[in-house]
C-alpha cells in the first residue's frame, strides 16, 4: 500500500510540473493604426500616378499583414481625405474594391477602415450623391442624398440585364436618342462578359470578381465610368514574340497591347477564334464618333484619344471612361 501512495504522489508531482510548463496564455489582440493621406486631386483619370501610388501602397499593406501568422493583431487603415481638393468617380470605385473586396488570408488578423471624408462641404454632397457611402455599414439615412442627375455607383458580377436596363433607362431619360441607348446597351454587354470571361483567366489574388458602374448627366454631356477588378488587359491578353522579348529588357510599352486589342488584332489569351471580339465591339463608337474622350487604364497603360502611355504606377483591373455628348433636340 505504502509503494503503491507513494507512486500515486510521484505522479500528481509530475503531472503538475509539467502543467505549469506547458500553461496556455491567452494571446493578446494588439492594434495597429496606420493612416494614408490622398491627394488633392483623387482621380486615377486626371492623376493616375500619384492616386494609383497611393492605393497601392495600402494594398502592400494588406499584403505584409498576410504574411504575418503568429498573434492575432488588429490593424486600423485611415483613408484621409479632408486635404482632397477634387474628386472623381473612379477612385471611389478603386477604394470601395480595396475596402471592401481586399482579400486578407492571414488567419487572426481584422482590418478596421476608417474614411475621413474632405472637408469640402460640395466634395461631401458629391460622395454621398454617388452612392459611395452605401458601401459602407457606418451611415445613416442622411448620408444618403438621391439624386437625379447621377446614376450611383453599382456592382456586380456577371451580365445582369436589369443594370443595363437600368442605366439605359437613366441615359434615356436625360437624352432621348435611341441609338446612343442601343450603343450604351451593346458597350455594357461587351464590358460585363469581358469582366466573366477575360480578366480572371490568370489568378488575383488580391480582389474578388467584381465589376463597378457609374453614370453622371451634365447639360451637355452623359459621363460613363465601369470598372473591373481583374487581371488587366496586358498581362490577359496574347503577345507576340517581340513584345516577350522587349519586356525581359525593361520595354513593356503596355498601351500599345491596349490598342492591339481594341483594334481587335488576335490577341484572346486563349487563342480561340470567338474570342478577343469584346473590346473592338467598345471601340467602334469611339472611332465613328457616337462616343467621345473613351480612356482606358489597365495595369500600366493609359489610352486616350488625346495620350496614349505607359505609366509607372500599376493598376489592378481595368477602367473604362466615356462621353456621350447631347445634340440639340433630343436633350429633355
Amino acid at each position: 500500500w505504502k509503494k503503491r501512495n507513494d507512486a500515486k504522489i510521484m505522479k500528481n508531482k509530475l503531472s503538475n510540473r509539467h502543467q505549469s510548463n506547458y500553461t496556455i496564455h491567452e494571446k493578446k489582440n494588439f492594434k495597429k493604426i496606420q493612416e494614408y493621406k490622398m491627394p488633392s486631386n483623387f482621380s486615377i483619370r486626371q492623376n493616375p500616378e500619384e492616386t494609383i501610388e497611393k492605393f497601392n501602397a495600402i494594398l502592400n499593406k494588406i499584403k505584409s499583414i498576410n504574411t504575418i501568422h503568429t498573434e492575432k493583431m488588429e490593424f486600423v487603415i485611415v483613408i484621409n481625405m479632408q486635404e482632397v481638393k477634387n474628386i472623381t468617380e473612379d477612385a471611389l470605385m478603386y477604394l470601395v474594391t480595396i475596402v471592401k473586396n481586399g482579400r486578407l488570408r492571414a488567419k487572426k488578423k481584422t482590418i478596421l477602415w476608417k474614411v475621413g471624408l474632405p472637408s469640402d462641404e460640395k466634395l461631401k454632397v458629391y460622395l454621398q450623391k454617388t452612392g459611395f457611402v452605401n458601401f459602407f455599414e457606418q451611415h445613416s439615412s442622411t448620408d444618403l442624398i438621391p439624386s437625379d442627375e447621377n446614376f450611383q455607383i453599382t456592382t456586380g458580377k456577371k451580365v445582369e440585364t436589369e443594370t443595363m436596363k437600368a442605366l439605359c433607362d437613366f441615359v434615356k431619360s436625360k437624352y432621348d436618342n435611341p441609338m446612343s441607348s442601343r450603343i450604351l446597351y451593346k458597350m455594357m454587354t461587351e464590358l460585363m462578359a469581358n469582366t466573366t470571361q477575360h480578366a480572371y483567366t490568370r489568378a488575383n489574388i488580391m480582389f474578388f470578381h467584381s465589376w463597378y458602374v457609374f453614370a453622371e448627366n451634365t447639360e451637355n454631356e452623359i459621363r460613363v465610368t465601369f470598372m473591373d477588378n481583374g487581371s488587366g488587359i496586358p498581362r490577359t491578353v496574347n503577345k507576340k514574340m517581340g513584345e516577350s522579348a522587349k519586356k525581359l529588357f525593361g520595354i513593356n510599352e503596355e498601351y500599345k497591347l491596349v490598342l492591339s486589342a481594341l483594334k481587335g488584332e488576335f490577341r484572346s489569351e486563349t487563342k480561340k477564334s470567338n474570342r478577343g471580339k469584346g473590346l473592338p465591339e467598345i471601340y467602334e463608337p469611339n472611332l465613328n464618333g457616337d462616343v467621345k474622350d473613351l480612356t482606358v487604364i489597365s495595369n500600366n497603360a493609359f489610352f486616350s484619344d488625346e495620350e496614349a502611355k505607359d505609366i509607372k504606377q500599376c493598376f489592378e483591373g481595368t477602367l473604362f471612361y466615356w462621353r456621350i455628348e447631347k445634340k440639340k433636340g433630343d436633350i429633355k
